[in-house]
Parts: structure tokens; sequence; C-alpha cells
């Protein structure tokens, strides 16, 4: 799900974008705040804040239902194209200094 953050504490700004897996196995939201303000330098009283944002749009969160699925067998078949279109697409993620390309 999408979470964008926007905090502003004691002089700092943090503003980021990112997608979060509500299922994630390994990281907790607590460790994902705390991690954020000691990489971004922020004071401490910015790690509640975060968790705040965080839960808030993670509760708020809808995920999208295609149509589709709430349509009847007979619905679905016709509304399925009868040709297949193929895309290439690319990617070129930067993560540090480190470029992923797909």
């Amino acid at each position: 799900m999408p979470i964008k953050l926007n905090i502003q504490c004691e002089g700092k700004k943090l503003q980021e974008k990112f997608l979060w897996d509500k299922n994630e196995p390994y990281m907790t939201l607590e460790s994902f705040a705390k991690l954020l303000v000691e990489e971004n330098s922020l004071p401490l009283t910015s790690e509640n804040e975060i968790l705040s944002q965080m839960k808030k749009q993670i509760q708020s969160w809808k995920p999208f239902k295609p149509l589709l699925q709430q349509t009847s067998l007979l619905e679905r078949e016709q509304a399925l194209p009868t040709t297949e279109i193929v895309r290439t697409i690319r990617l070129n993620v930067r993560v540090g200094n480190v470029v992923l390309r797909d």
C-alpha cells in the first residue's frame, strides 16, 4: 500500500513516498520509524509522528478491486479482450549508488 510521509519537527523536514507491505514479516512499523529517524538525523520525537501517519494511512487504505470480480461469469467472459497485447516495461530503480534495471 502506498505511504506518504510529510513530517516537520524542530526545524527538520522529512518527505517520503514508498510502498508498505502490511504483511511484512521482518520489520515492524516501530522499527521502520526508528530507522527513518536515525537515517535522516531527525529528533526522537518525530518517531511517534511517523508511526501515527503510517498507521492512519494503513487503516484507511482500501485495496483496488477490479470491476470484473463484481460481475457474473457471463459478463466477465464478454468483457475479456479478444486479442492479446504484449508490452515491454523497463524499470530503472536507484537505491543509493546502485541502479537496478529490469
